[in-house]
């Protein structure tokens, strides 16, 4: 039954696992005085135990409440969950399988996964309740990007034991780490270092004291390092259930990361710190598990090649892009890197590397370039700087580490029958002799071995050559009592494993196998032999498994994205203390912007200039803050070709265009088009066309280099529908259009982008509220920082469309791909509005006069963006 193993949890378990219950009591109580400690430090005033601890967290370490109360819970989260994970696959490789759902081990991880979605509620809490301008926003609950990040992760594993309950019982119970349910809990865990990194880069550039900064640095990047190398830990203790090729493919995926990721974020000798303090920190973990607890030691690699080629690729590409940097650093960990860890395994691995893995080259290497390219592009942006990195190189090399890793998951049953003998060595033990038909079965094999494991320990006898065709184990192996004796063979794919000596197991109905002198058989396929508890079953827990690892893993690889994309937005936008230029990206690039005296557009002014670059805004009016200004108005082809030339001649030359100027309406669609849809046409589309085809042959001679570029701003509209908007839609997505086959006609000349902002508030929504399509309640909330930031980014890269904010991109793709979805999305809560509200009145009818055009003013402004509506009357940006 679903369950039936629960109520063995209590008097049993203590009794059963006695002192063992210390390492987890002790580690909870001083986590329990920690949290006190700090709450009484912070408080001030009544007691409010939640925001006191929050309050001392932030005084101690110098940071924001909503980044500093989830570091320090999240450090106690993943002391609990490394431990209870070393502690419970090296205690199922040792005994075998537990029949308490409530052991320490497990309670250890249930700490840690539950406390990891504890830290991200945290940092929401602390994030709303401060009306902190970060990570992710709906109205006004505030989520950080890391905090998203610890929150799914937590759900994720915390479900994950649900699942690992239906997988036992409708499969039986299973001591590998590559279940659904386990690979759930591992793949939370070990991406949260990366979420913390985030976490600490959100609250900018120089946030904390100084020691504290830098400590946590050098902790996550080693916890990251740490934290990838989880997937080896099979390997580590010597009972590996996929090929051998996997071991080297983890290790450059871990090393090529990490190391990348901690050279480029943190600096030179990084790669060697963060390698240095993995070392001691996996020291201290196997100390702990082979001399405390007396189980099998994680016998790992410590990356000392791959961070020394590392260090050395960015010595010798120094001046060159990121993208080589990185490329160098992959070849150098597939290169010294291995081939260092191929020596370390031969030192003292349970299996050492052979040459019969040169053959699984391929993936290998384009595992460590993509890893590499991966770790250069998180590293530079949580320390603040442009990736480097195109999105579509991001997404090679992201499908390269897991096509590549996919390529080796195909396990098949080795066709060769064996001749076995085997002659006692005294009390429990024997020595094992195999002879293969045909007798170059064995060739090049990457594992050929007896194990004994599950017997209170794991023994792993490798089978040498003695003379043709025969192999001998030069040690005696344990047999009998509870030990689970075996031959296995690993060569490619191809893994089979004989039972010497197995008992009997009445629980699952399984037969003894006895010791025989002399025995002829064929091989088995590994799985059946290893994961002897495992049974048939229905169908659907496999889907419901596999279905839940695919979506669980894929939302936190997707917010760990997203939430790197944002931060690199939010390093573009004014406003953030102590950014510094990036590299030098836009350092005296010459921008001409139009609108420029508006939201979107005077906040676009001021990312911009702090990127370095010089900036002349064209608007009807001077700025009022005194910026250059010059004053056009972009319907007028005379305005714009004068203020054109004139804004090339002050900067000598331009090469950058940021066509911004627009104006909204709100307007009766199911009525003729009024004069003010007329003149909207004139300032979103054509407006924009003329600052173009002013600009572009400037653009041609521009001495940049990143050469010349033009950046339009479009809508969210442009992809999605709200009421009362037809104009300002068709005008965006007119504009976009021309966009697309401007870019087409200049390819190879100027690059073309369009960035797509979201519903940003200003006063340019003053005017529809108060003819009644106001669209407060309707869609999310964006802030024109968010737009300028994109802009700048469009401005860095030249990528062809992007959205205000990580979330608008997906929004945008969801209404390209999804439409009649999002139009029944739209209807159905403006539904809900017009319960509350009239129809919006908009002052004329069939047989009215048309409303005659306003002059432009220059009040502040904002994109119409993912389903904005403008003024009824005319505002530039």
């Amino acid at each position: 039954m679903l369950f039936a193993h629960i109520d063995l949890a209590g008097g049993q378990s203590l009794a059963a696992f006695g002192t063992d219950w210390l390492y987890v009591l002790l580690p909870a109580a001083g986590m329990f005085l920690v949290a006190l400690a700090l709450a009484l430090y912070g408080r001030d005033g009544r007691p409010r135990p939640l925001r006191d601890f929050e309050t001392g967290a932030a005084k101690l370490l110098g940071l924001p409440t909503w980044v500093a109360a989830p570091i320090v819970i999240l450090t106690g989260a993943m002391l609990f969950a490394v431990v209870g994970f070393f502690w419970d696959v090296a205690w199922h490789i040792a005994i075998g399988r537990d029949e308490f759902l409530f052991s320490p081990p497990h309670v250890c991880l249930l700490l840690g996964l539950g406390l990891m979605g504890t830290a991200g509620l945290s940092g929401a809490i602390a994030a709303t309740r401060g009306g902190a301008d970060v990570g992710w926003r709906r109205g006004r609950i505030r989520v950080p990007y890391g905090s998203a990040v610890f929150i799914v992760s937590g759900a994720v594993a915390m479900v994950g034991f649900g699942v690992d309950e239906l997988w036992h019982w409708a499969y039986g119970l299973d001591v590998t780490m590559w279940s659904p349910p386990h690979l759930s809990m591992i793949a939370a865990a070990l991406f949260s270092p990366m979420a913390a990194w985030l976490l600490l880069a959100e609250a900018g550039p120089g946030a904390g004291k100084r020691l504290v900064r830098y400590g946590l640095l050098g902790l996550w990047s080693s916890a990251t390092l740490i934290g990838l190398s989880a997937w080896q830990l099979e390997f580590d203790l010597g009972v590996p259930q996929w090929q051998q090729a996997f071991h080297p493919l983890l290790v450059v995926m871990a090393g090529g990361f990490a190391l990348t990721a901690a050279r480029a974020a943190l600096g030179r000798g990084w790669a060697l710190f963060t390698m240095a303090r993995f070392v001691v920190i996996r020291g201290l973990l196997l100390l702990l598990t082979a001399s405390v607890w007396g189980l099998p030691q994680p016998r790992f690699v410590p990356y000392v090649g791959a961070a020394i080629a590392v260090e050395l690729a960015f010595v010798l590409t120094r001046g060159r892009t990121p993208v080589q940097t990185a490329l160098a650093a992959g070849v150098g960990v597939a290169t010294l890197g291995l081939a260092s860890a191929a020596w370390i395994t031969g030192v003292w691995s349970w299996n050492p590397w052979t040459a019969g893995l040169a053959q699984a080259w391929l993936p290998i290497a384009a595992t460590a370039l993509g890893a590499a390219v991966l770790g250069m592009a998180f590293g530079r942006v949580v320390s603040h700087r442009p990736s480097g990195i195109r999105a579509g190189q991001v997404a090679a090399a992201l499908a390269a580490v897991v096509i590549a890793a996919l390529s080796l998951v195909p396990r098949t049953t080795p066709q060769a029958s064996v001749t076995i003998r085997t002659q006692l060595a005294g009390e429990g033990l024997v020595q094992v002799e195999v002879a293969p038909y045909p007798a170059d079965a064995f060739d090049g094999a990457e594992r050929l071995q007896v194990m004994a494991w599950q017997g209170g320990g794991l023994v792993v006898e490798p089978l040498r050559l003695v003379s043709p065709g025969r192999y001998r184990t030069t040690q005696p192996v344990p047999y009998g009592g509870r030990w689970k004796t075996m031959v296995r063979v690993a060569k490619g794919s191809d893994l089979g494993a004989i039972p010497l000596s197995m008992p009997a197991d009445p629980e699952i109905s399984a037969l003894a196998v006895d010791l025989q002198p002399l025995q002829r058989t064929a091989f088995a396929a590994e799985s059946t032999i290893m994961l002897r508890e495992a049974h048939d079953g229905p169908t659907w827990p496999s889907i419901v498994g596999f279905g839940f690892v695919g979506l669980g893993v894929s939302a936190i690889i997707g917010l760990l994205l997203a939430g790197t994309v944002g931060l690199d937005r939010r390093r573009r936008a004014p406003g953030w203390t102590n950014t510094k230029p990036a590299d030098g990206v836009l350092e005296s690039a010459r921008v001409l912007l139009t609108g420029a005296a508006g939201g979107i557009g005077r906040a676009t002014r001021q990312a911009l200039e702090r990127q370095g670059a010089r900036v002349v805004g064209i608007d009807l009016c001077p700025d009022p803050a005194g910026a250059e200004t010059i004053v056009a108005d972009v319907r007028s082809d005379e305005d714009m070709r004068r203020a054109v030339d004139e804004a090339a001649q002050r900067m000598g030359g331009l090469d950058i265009v940021i066509a911004n100027a627009g104006i909204g309406l709100a307007d009766d669609s199911s009525l003729p088009p009024s004069a003010d849809a007329h003149n909207l046409m004139q300032v979103n589309l054509f407006g924009a066309w003329r600052a173009v085809g002013e600009s572009a042959e400037h653009l041609r001679r521009s001495t940049h280099p990143n050469g010349g570029r033009i950046v339009v701003i479009g809508s969210g509209l442009a992809r999605a529908n709200v009421p009362f908007a037809a104009a300002y839609t068709a005008a965006k997505r007119g504009l976009v259009g021309y966009a697309e086959v401007l870019r087409l006609e200049l390819m190879g000349e100027l690059s073309v982008s369009v960035v797509q902002p979201a519903y940003i508030q200003t006063a340019i929504h003053d005017v529809p509220a108060l003819s009644g399509a106001s669209l407060e309640g309707l869609v999310r909330v964006e802030t024109v920082n968010d737009a300028a930031a994109a802009i700048v980014a469009a401005c860095e890269t030249g990528r062809r469309e992007l959205g205000s904010s990580p979330l608008t991109s997906l929004e945008l793709w969801f209404a390209r791909h999804f439409p009649k979805a999002v139009d029944r999305a739209v209807a159905q809560r403006m539904r809900r509005i017009d319960r509350h509200r009239p129809r919006p009145d908009f002052g004329r009818s069939p047989q009215s006069q048309a409303v005659q055009p306003r002059s432009p003013s220059t009040s502040d402004a904002a994109e119409v963006g993912a389903a904005e509506v403008g003024a009824a009357g005319n505002v530039h940006r």
